[in-house]
């Protein structure tokens, strides 16, 4: 990602390996577009050795990387939308809809300012 000025500091919130990339604007619009990296849930449907699994437990991750609109962020998820439809009838449209628990959050920048 380019450097840019309009990024001025980067924090950790309360929550161990959350990175936030703060913009040094207000951003307008209705919803701000966010890039997200977060660990999503994973399982192993077959049978593994108990010092295999010990292993399997410890090095496997599954990080998602993904673009999207955060629609509502409370203590427990964000919700994040990925498609926005407007048929220019008044209400929009929203597709391919995430509810993401936040400690699964590692890292998310604000992208509303570049579009």
């Amino acid at each position: 990602m380019p450097q840019t000025e309009n990024l001025i500091n980067m924090k950790r919130t309360k929550e161990e390996g959350i990175i936030d990339l703060v913009l040094d604007e207000d951003v307008s619009g209705e919803h701000d577009l966010y890039y997200l990296e977060w660990e999503d849930a994973i399982a192993h449907s077959g049978w593994m050795s108990e010092k295999e699994a010990t292993t399997w437990f410890e090095k496997q991750t599954m990080t998602v990387k993904q673009v999207g609109w955060i629609v509502k962020e409370t203590a427990k998820y964000i919700a994040v939308i990925s498609r926005i439809s407007d048929w220019g009838e008044g209400e929009s449209e929203w597709g391919l809809m995430q509810k993401i628990p936040r400690t699964w959050i590692r890292k998310r920048i604000l992208l509303t300012n570049f579009i």
